[in-house]
């Protein structure tokens, strides 16, 4: 007898879609409209550091109505160290809104080749698909922009 798996999980994040270049080579141009001349290389080190050393966005005290505001204020506490090494952002309350919103779009995304083939064939097997992820609240936008949802 031939067991058959019927639900597959995937994660989202790298799995079936990416960041489109590099974190530093969307923040770059925001960035510099704001004030802040840094490479796109520089943000991607200073960004892996800063996230590195994040605490984990975990909020126990969070109830849905205020679970966005965490994570935004999770957000806006890593990007803001991903700066200060490379001298800050003038402007950082007009540009952290600007950035963290780009991540809800997917122009900061794109995705992975064979994702939406291997989702489709997996549908057609009669499979029940299922994301499981790191990734915050805004992964909703970003898979209802690609029909992923």
């Amino acid at each position: 007898m031939t067991r058959r798996f019927e639900i597959v999980f995937v994660d989202a994040v790298d799995t079936l879609l990416r960041v489109r270049g590099s974190v530093g080579a969307l923040y770059a141009p925001i960035a510099a409209r704001h004030g802040c001349a840094a490479k796109p290389d520089a943000i991607d080190a200073a960004f892996r550091h800063a996230i590195s050393s994040a605490p984990p966005p975990i909020f126990p005290d969070a109830i849905p109505p205020t679970f966005q505001e965490f994570e935004t204020a999770w957000w806006h506490d890593v990007v803001l160290r991903t700066f200060e090494p490379l001298g800050g952002v003038p402007e950082f309350e007009a540009f952290f809104p600007e950035v963290f919103e780009l991540f809800r779009t997917p122009e900061a995304w794109e995705l992975l080749p064979g994702a939406r083939t291997a989702l489709d064939a997996l549908r057609a097997e009669g499979r029940r698909l299922g994301i499981i992820s790191e990734m915050d609240g805004r992964l909703f936008d970003v898979l209802g922009a690609f029909d992923l949802r």
